[in-house]
């Protein structure tokens, strides 16, 4: 685990919701799934997010989950959840045309054009 950073389970309702990343500058909950199981350019997956109220990790939090991977992949593993084991969308922009993304097969942060299609890990921002 990288210095500073705390990776626990979070409930809510007595409910495995998924896992909990807190750092000095962040503090998020990762969703035990993935959001809809379908995969989608960058623009549709913002918007399905937006449309549902539901945020996806910044380039900031992908850093951390690359960084704790496999902290966060155990306690996933542990209460159910969905593996990180594949691509998933970042909400930051790499540019007009492309976007960050997180590569769970290799855990390496990436960017390519938005065109292309990526999985959509739904996160919550405890941290305002």
């Amino acid at each position: 685990m990288a210095m500073n950073e705390v990776i626990v389970p979070y409930f809510e309702d007595g409910e495995f919701a998924g896992v909990r990343v807190t750092s000095e500058d962040e503090d998020f909950v990762i969703a035990p799934k993935d959001y809809s199981r379908k995969l989608m350019n960058w623009c549709d997956a913002m918007d399905a997010l937006k449309a549902n109220g539901l945020d996806t990790w910044n380039y900031q939090q992908s850093n951390l989950v690359w960084l704790n991977y496999e902290e966060i992949e155990k306690v996933l593993r542990y209460n159910g959840g969905e593996y990180l084991n594949v691509e998933y969308w970042t909400c930051t922009e790499y540019s007009n045309d492309a976007a960050f993304y997180y590569d769970g097969y290799y855990n390496q942060l990436r960017w390519d054009t938005k065109t292309e299609r990526c999985y959509v890990r739904p996160i919550k921002n405890l941290k305002k």
